[in-house]
């Protein structure tokens, strides 16, 4: 015979789940929607989800990942060709201090005939070789200051791909330490969860044998339903940090089979 107190203990439980199932129904509604939104199709009420099987990717060492990062990027893309563009300049204007050197070749002729005869007084004929050099002897120190003060600019924009290659350092480092501890806390859910169902099944032996309470069976219950969702939120924040590791490194998801 259930004691009184029992009875209203499995009540409130009850009722306490039936919130739970109304809050994750409300929940997987939402879900289905953003999933819709995010293939770019409706989903049918009929269609089935099926759930994950992928496991994400091995990694590859630091130092590699770090070197695709830094191909990868576009912030340092973008610096980097303003680098080059800082230096190109600078060359430009080296060019002022240099001379200028022109060369001309010219060969004239005139006469009353068509073929001039060697006869001819009134033939001419003159070849002109000319060479010019030009150079700035003095320009008020103004080629020379533009080249200090692109100097001075193009080490602040190698500080700046500096400044950023450790940023992004630090955000890679943050999401491979992220990914370390969604893998261990996974191990240590799925864990949980195999002694949820071993003491459930010691319960649910122990009731059948009237030795223990439904309310000994409702907390095994509770408790496996606890380490299950514990093990579902674990593997989702190790496919979460799998997709930041994917978005600092600016490349396609790595899940396989």
């Amino acid at each position: 015979m259930l004691a009184r107190n029992d009875l209203l203990r499995v009540e409130v439980e009850v009722a306490t789940a039936r919130q739970a199932l109304s809050l994750a129904e409300g929940r997987f509604a939402v879900a289905r929607h953003t999933l819709a939104r995010t293939l770019g199709r409706p989903l049918g009420i009929e269609e089935k989800i099926s759930d994950f099987t992928l496991q994400p990717a091995p990694l590859d060492t630091v130092e590699k990942l770090s070197r695709e990062m830094f191909a990868k990027r576009s912030e340092l893309k973008f610096l980097r060709s303003n680098l080059t563009a800082q230096q190109a300049g600078r060359k430009a204007v080296q060019g002022d201090l240099m001379p200028d050197l022109d060369l001309t070749l010219s060969y004239d002729r005139s006469g009353n005939n068509s073929i001039p005869e060697s006869s001819d007084s009134n033939y001419y004929r003159e070849s002109r070789t000319m060479l010019q050099a030009s150079w700035t002897l003095f320009s008020g120190f103004d080629t020379r200051y533009e080249l200090a003060s692109r100097k001075h600019e193009i080490l602040a924009r190698q500080e700046e791909v500096k400044a950023t290659e450790d940023q992004l350092t630090l955000q890679l480092q943050t999401a491979l330490e992220a990914f370390r501890v969604s893998e261990r806390n996974l191990d240590t859910a799925k864990t949980a969860e195999l002694q949820a169902e071993e003491n459930y099944r010691v319960n649910e032996n122990r009731y059948k044998a009237n030795v223990a309470s439904t309310v000994d069976l409702l907390d095994a219950q509770e408790f496996l339903t606890r380490a299950r969702n514990e093990q579902v939120t674990a593997q989702y924040d190790l496919y979460l940090s799998a997709a930041v590791i994917e978005r600092v490194l600016e490349r396609g998801p790595t899940l396989q089979k």
